[in-house]
């Protein structure tokens, strides 16, 4: 007979996330319902699954794109910048093309607000790859450069909080079904792209082994500048979202969504080192990552908010020591 640590560890990282999220599902439950003569869970209910699944599926739009960027051997810290940066010019261009204040927004208004936004971030992933591969700047430095740099663009843009009150355009985030449908097409996308595609066997092989792939032929800076691009892509259409949820954009929209991203993709199992991930894995990291967040805040009534940055930190810290533990994460 083998042993079983070697048949454990031979488990996919995804199965364990599956388990991890049913025990704190389990968990938050209990907790809830403990001392309770009716054990029915108020956050298990549809009124509270429902702003959840909505949650997971805004941070899962842009935290799969931020982990293809990891996956190829880089980082983003850029993220929750871009997605204030172009929120705030996806609201302003209705007044940049003169359409009066308080009137509706038409099919046509809302496409222009939907491509010039597109048309910005995919400007912002340029960007990047020119930063990176031209002038030869790290990854890290590079995006931290944008990180705050968008930000304050997006403060003298917008001139403070810019509100959206038009139900057509709001009415894409309102419904928390919406943006589920958005991010689980967006991940069978990716998902094929990585798996299947030549394209994503390269970023996999970039990843793993720069140098090497380099030396194999591989066009080093086309990929780095599609991962980037793809990057900035997701966290646009993640502030397209964001901004029709909440209907307003300003300087403080987003801030350490990027640090949340890139969070969900190593809770996911994407190597900070590069050449290893998966989109599902990723997805279920999202799922992980906002269930213990929303569910601890759901159980601490005072001053909940304050743990959230505490919890991110404390999970992603556990999600790489049991990767290592299980030989999922080089050391």
């Amino acid at each position: 007979m083998g042993d079983p640590s070697h048949v454990f560890s031979r488990l996919p990282r995804e199965f364990w996330l599956v388990i991890a999220i049913l025990l704190v599902g389990v968990t938050v439950h209990a907790i809830e319902t403990s001392g309770q003569v009716h054990l029915q869970s108020n956050f298990l209910r549809t009124l509270n699954l429902a702003p959840l699944a909505k949650d997971i599926a805004i941070l899962g739009i842009f935290a799969m794109g931020a982990g293809i960027i990891i996956i190829a051997g880089g980082i983003d810290l850029s993220a929750g910048s871009v997605i204030c940066f172009t929120g705030v010019i996806c609201a302003k261009v209705p007044d940049w093309l003169g359409h009066e204040r308080g009137t509706p927004y038409g099919a046509g208004l809302i496409a222009s607000m939907v491509a010039i936004t597109f048309g910005v971030g995919a400007l912002v992933g340029l960007l990047h790859g020119g930063l990176i591969n031209n002038l030869g700047l790290p990854p890290f430095v590079a995006t931290l450069g944008t990180m705050a740099g968008l930000r304050s663009l997006a403060s003298v843009i917008g001139e403070g909080s810019i509100a959206i009150s038009d139900e057509n355009f709001r009415a894409i985030g309102k419904s928390w079904y919406v943006p589920v449908i958005i991010v689980l097409i967006e991940a069978v996308i990716l998902a094929v792209l990585m798996r299947y595609m030549r394209l994503g066997r390269h970023i996999y092989a970039m990843g793993g082994n720069e140098e090497a792939a380099r030396l194999s032929g591989l066009p080093i800076g086309r990929l780095k500048l599609f991962a980037y691009g793809l990057g900035s892509l997701t966290a646009t259409l993640a502030g397209l979202v964001y901004l029709a949820h909440v209907g307003s954009a300003g300087s403080n929209t987003a801030i350490g969504y990027e640090l949340s991203g890139i969070a969900a993709a190593v809770v996911g199992g994407c190597s900070l080192k590069g050449g290893s991930g998966t989109i599902l894995g990723i997805l279920l990291g999202c799922v992980l990552l906002r269930l213990v967040i929303n569910g601890t805040l759901f159980v601490i009534t005072n001053g909940a908010t304050d743990w959230e940055g505490l919890i991110v930190g404390v999970v992603v810290i556990l999600a790489v020591l049991l990767g290592r533990l299980g030989g999922k994460e080089p050391s």
